[in-house]
């Protein structure tokens, strides 16, 4: 998970990265952008579920990001995204619990 969040920060501090990225999106191909690369905020929990979430569309991507940038170190190997998938699957009823009551303007316990 450290090495995901490296990666993603890496990637966005800077915005010659971002776009060298999204080449590499669009170089290996049969990605799907539409939920793009999301940073996370240390304090919330439920946006490093969306960071890894996200993350989790990218490995072919990052694999071919750092062949291409001699500075990249960050690269999560095979057992990493996987465990990152298992964390996502188990987070993802958390986060949808989340969601569902902090999306109310009135929360109620029959929700």
């Amino acid at each position: 998970m450290r090495k995901i969040r490296q990666s993603v920060k890496y990637i966005k501090v800077s915005e010659s990265r971002t776009r060298q990225f999204f080449a590499c999106v669009a170089l290996v191909g049969g990605i799907d952008t539409s939920i793009g690369l999301r940073s996370d905020c240390v304090t919330r929990w439920n946006s490093t579920f969306t960071m890894l979430e996200s993350a989790i569309n990218y490995p072919r991507a990052f694999n071919s990001f750092s062949l291409h940038d001699t500075n990249y170190m960050w690269f999560p190997s095979k057992d990493e995204w996987n465990r990152v998938e298992i964390i996502c699957d188990f987070l993802r009823p958390f986060n949808n619990i989340t969601k569902l009551i902090y999306s109310s303007s009135y929360p109620t316990s029959n929700l």
